[in-house]
């Protein structure tokens, strides 16, 4: 599979769609979960480990406040924290998504892109 992504990841990139959201999305839908985390962490500019702290917190909020950060749509927002939770074990415990999506629809950009700052600060940080 690593062979796969790599070259998904060629493609994507000699098609100069990595500015798309679209292109996560069906990454994530079609299983490939590493090269999403890993576009994910550099479409935000960001460490793979927070990327997937990010992305995994169960709550949705973190990824609410990094798609707002990233420009993402909406809908693409919610469909993407729609496959997280989907591919997420303990479907059950899962708290609602109705918080994430109100706080996507509250912050601005520029806000998403502040709180992202400091998150990266404070990740540079505790790796020193």
């Amino acid at each position: 599979s690593d062979v796969c992504s790599s070259d998904l990841l060629a493609d994507a990139i000699r098609a100069e769609r990595l500015n798309d959201p679209a292109v996560l999305l069906r990454l994530l839908k079609d299983g490939h979960v590493s090269l999403f985390e890993a576009l994910f962490a550099r479409y935000l500019d960001i460490g793979l480990r927070l990327a997937r702290r990010i992305i995994y917190r169960p709550d949705g909020r973190a990824l609410a406040v990094a798609c707002r950060a990233a420009g993402i749509e909406r809908p693409v927002f919610a469909a993407l924290l729609d496959v997280v939770r989907a591919r997420q074990p303990e479907a059950a415990a899962k708290p609602d998504t109705a918080g994430a999506l109100d706080l996507f629809r509250r912050l601005t950009v520029q806000e998403g892109l502040d709180v992202i700052g400091t998150w990266r600060r404070r990740e540079t940080t505790l790796l020193r």
